[in-house]
């Protein structure tokens, strides 16, 4: 072969090499370019980021070899890497539709868990009986705390756990229909302690009006009052009550000279009997050679309520046989109510014990709308 044709063989081979070369380059940038699309799609490249970059670290060797040395890259390689692509796009593809149906699924979940929460609340505010609300309120309570406490966990069977809240739901209001059907049944059936209890009252009324001026002309006729009521053999109890609740009154008005203490006795005796305690006994004492007047009062489910003033202003509440936080309701209640509806604001407070598993009771001073201290 003579030297021009030599000449000639390499330039033929130098050209069809750079013919190859190109040709595998722009097959190789389109596969490069599918790959930057998908890396591009930042939803379903971030379940995939590892498989694109060791992708990515294919091209850029095979890229810097089809420069190098055309002759030993093959099409199949460019296509082999091509179906890479193709493969990572689809697992990418059913990772992300996986997270959807997962996203979807714990959505769902959670509206679930609220919505049982709401149940137990609502199976509560329908008790209409305010007997059997009130001895069903510290068990509702516990289950919901329960409740909260156990769909913390993403394994508790939901529908289950329906299941066991309407069940114990069920339990509770059961329960609490027994408690109160009893309660009612043993007021009934003890008229004649009832009866007692207001001869009781009587005799406390009588009594203290030892300490009135024999001359008083209140006296005599609260005194016939007294006289009257113990013959009225005829009144039910709730009858008789009403009569005494007027004979206390009338006893305010004789034994206490103070206008202001009188009126603040009547209006914590109203707000608490509007927050649904019954008042047991009114009495007035010397303590510490100071007068006092000391309202009993306490609620079919054995909650009760202590309260105590005096001359210079002082008041102390306690309130007993309290679990959780039904107590400070009760509290914020009996306040609102004294300040809202009789003008009786409540300054300088002290809290002298407190116990949130079982009690509560504090100390205040009291106030009228015109902030005269009493």
């Amino acid at each position: 072969m003579s030297e021009i044709n030599r000449v000639n063989a390499r330039l033929a081979e130098k050209e069809r090499r750079n013919v190859l070369r190109r040709l595998l380059l722009n097959n190789l940038k389109q596969v490069s370019s599918s790959l930057y699309q998908l890396k591009n799609n930042t939803q379903i490249s971030k379940f995939i980021l590892s498989e694109i970059l060791a992708v990515e670290t294919e091209i850029s060797s095979l890229e810097k070899e089809i420069r190098n040395n055309p002759n030993q890259v093959f099409n199949r390689d460019i296509n082999q890497i091509q179906t890479q692509v193709l493969e990572i796009k689809h697992l990418g593809m059913e990772l992300y539709n996986k997270e959807i149906v997962r996203l979807e699924e714990l959505k769902k979940r959670e509206e679930e868990k609220n919505e049982i929460l709401r149940y137990i609340d609502s199976e509560l505010y329908i008790i209409s009986d305010p007997i059997e609300s009130d001895f069903a309120e510290e068990k509702f309570r516990e289950l919901k705390k329960e409740a909260e406490i156990k769909l913390l966990s993403q394994n508790i069977n939901l529908s289950q756990f329906r299941e066991y809240s309407e069940s114990t739901i069920n339990q509770i209001k059961e329960s609490a229909k027994k408690n109160a059907s009893e309660w009612k049944n043993k007021r009934i059936k003890s008229q004649d302690i009832q009866v007692k209890v207001n001869n009781e009252q009587l005799d406390t009324i009588a009594n203290s009006l030892k300490e009135v001026r024999e001359e008083d002309p209140k006296l005599a006729n609260l005194k016939e009052k007294i006289i009257n009521m113990r013959n009225k053999n005829n009144l039910s109890f709730e009858e008789q009550s009403r009569e005494i609740e007027n004979l206390q009154k009338e006893q305010l008005d004789s034994t206490l000279d103070e206008e202001i203490l009188k009126e603040t006795v009547l209006s914590i005796k109203k707000t608490l009997e509007n927050s649904e305690f019954r008042i047991k006994e009114i009495s007035k004492k010397m303590i510490d050679g100071k007068l006092v007047v000391v309202i009993h009062s306490d609620k079919p489910s054995g909650k009760y309520a202590r309260c105590t003033v005096d001359l210079s202003g002082n008041f102390i509440y306690k309130f007993d046989n309290y679990e959780g936080l039904s107590c400070k309701k009760d509290i914020a209640k009996f306040e609102e109510h004294l300040e809202e509806i009789y003008g009786i604001k409540l300054s300088q407070k002290t809290l002298l014990h407190q116990n949130p598993e079982r009690l509560s009771s504090q100390k205040r001073n009291i106030q009228d709308n015109n902030h005269k201290t009493i």
